[in-house]
């Protein structure tokens, strides 16, 4: 779980940094409270596009896809 919320956290962070936004009006409140005091934190991420992954058909290692 703790690393789900560091993935989390770091994408957002990587969001951020890509986007510039103020990103912090868009998650809610109750996100922050536990984070805050030190514990983890489950929540979905829900994108405002999806990835273009047509291409991953042609790459024939599950890890090289990963990447």
């Amino acid at each position: 779980m703790t690393k789900r919320f560091y993935l989390t956290s770091y994408a957002i962070f990587v969001a951020w940094m890509a986007f510039g936004q103020d990103w912090q009006s868009k998650i809610d409140p109750a996100v922050f409270q536990p984070a805050a005091a030190g514990l983890t934190v489950d929540c979905i991420v829900v994108l405002a596009e999806q990835a273009e992954l047509s291409e991953a058909n042609f790459i024939p290692k599950r890890k090289d896809k990963g990447a």
